[in-house]
């Protein structure tokens, strides 16, 4: 057990010492229904993570990072599919918002769904969606679904720097 607060306090510390206004986030596993396989999720959550990461928006907590944490705290991801349970293990990584989202198929095209949401109080904070002919125009599209989710905090981040500005102009 002390070994496991001593590995969550250098996690905490280290985000925090980088944060510089960053938002520490993790992607989560996304519900997957027949016809997308654990692999594939797993390759577009990662995707999407380097995408967030890229937005120099955010702090991301790697998959393997994420998954070495919680397996210290004996924490069965496996278990956990409902939407309270996902925003603990975001609260169990530190993390101020979780990504989680679903990838099905409706006839013939892929639907993606994902939702941005604040781990202290579950609100969504944004979400992108998108329906694709194929998984590849999908995994095409990453870039495009990471700006989705980002654009509101770029928006912020435009925000602050114009007041600062303002700020240093006095």
């Amino acid at each position: 057990m002390k070994r496991i607060i001593i590995i969550l306090l250098i996690l905490t510390i280290s985000l925090s010492m980088h944060a510089e206004e960053k938002l520490i986030i993790s992607v989560l596993d996304f519900y997957t229904e027949e016809g997308i396989s654990r692999s594939e999720m797993r390759l577009f959550i990662s995707l999407l993570s380097s995408a967030l990461f890229q937005t120099k928006l955010y702090i991301v907590i790697d998959v393997s990072e994420r998954e070495t944490l919680l397996s210290e705290l004996d924490f069965s991801v496996s278990e956990c599919s409902d939407e309270s349970c996902q925003l603990e293990i975001g609260r169990l990584l530190s993390a101020e918002a979780i990504i989680i989202g679903r990838i099905g198929r409706l006839g013939s095209r892929y639907v993606l769904s994902i939702k941005m949401l604040e781990t202290d109080t579950g609100r969504a904070i944004n979400t992108a969606d998108g329906v694709y002919e194929s998984i590849d125009y999908m995994v095409d599209d990453v870039g495009t679904i990471a700006g989705k989710l980002a654009s509101v905090h770029r928006e912020e981040a435009e925000a602050r720097a114009a007041v600062a500005e303002e700020e240093d102009i006095k």
